[in-house]
C-alpha cells in the first residue's frame, strides 16, 4: 500500500484543492508513481446543494487508485503517519504535522483566505526545503517534484 493523504484543514473549505487532486492527468500521476491509494479530508459536504465531485461519486473503475474521502476527525495523525505522501493546505497545524512524522509534504496556499499568510508560509517552507508547493490545476507536477 502507498497512500496519499490530502488534508483540506478543519476550518475553511478549500475545494479547488480537492478538484485538483482529482483530475485525470493528477491520478494518472499518481499512478505512474505507484500511488495504490488516495484519501480526502474534506469538509463535511452537504450533497442537496454540493453534490460530490464526479470521481468521488462515480470512480473510474479501470482505475487502480484506490480513492477515499472522509469529512472531519479528532485527529489526522493516524492518516499522516500512513501516508507516503501528504497534500496539505497551508495550515500551520496540518504542516506541523507532516514534518512531524518526516513525510514528503506539497503544500497548497488557499487563494481565497485574506491576507496572504498561507502564500507566505508556504513559499518560507519550500525556500527552505521542508516542502514542495503546490499550484491548483497544476498539482501533478508538484508530485513530479
Amino acid at each position: 500500500s502507498k497512500p496519499v493523504f490530502v488534508t483540506t484543514g478543519a476550518t475553511s473549505p478549500f475545494p479547488a484543492l480537492l478538484n485538483s487532486c482529482l483530475t485525470p492527468i493528477f491520478l494518472s500521476t499518481l499512478t505512474r508513481h505507484n500511488f495504490t491509494h488516495l484519501i480526502l479530508q474534506t469538509q463535511p459536504i452537504d450533497t442537496t446543494t454540493n453534490p460530490l465531485h464526479p470521481v468521488l461519486s462515480t470512480p473510474d473503475p479501470s482505475s487502480k487508485l484506490v480513492i477515499q474521502h472522509f469529512a472531519l476527525t479528532e485527529s489526522l495523525v493516524p492518516w499522516v503517519q500512513s501516508a507516503e505522501l501528504v497534500i496539505s493546505h497551508a495550515g500551520a497545524g496540518s504542516i506541523l504535522d507532516a514534518l512531524r512524522y518526516d513525510r514528503p509534504l506539497i503544500v497548497v496556499p488557499n487563494p481565497e483566505l485574506m491576507d496572504g499568510h498561507q502564500d507566505e508560509l508556504a513559499g518560507e517552507l519550500g525556500r527552505l526545503g521542508y516542502c514542495v508547493v503546490g499550484q491548483l490545476g497544476r498539482m501533478e507536477k508538484a508530485v513530479e517534484e
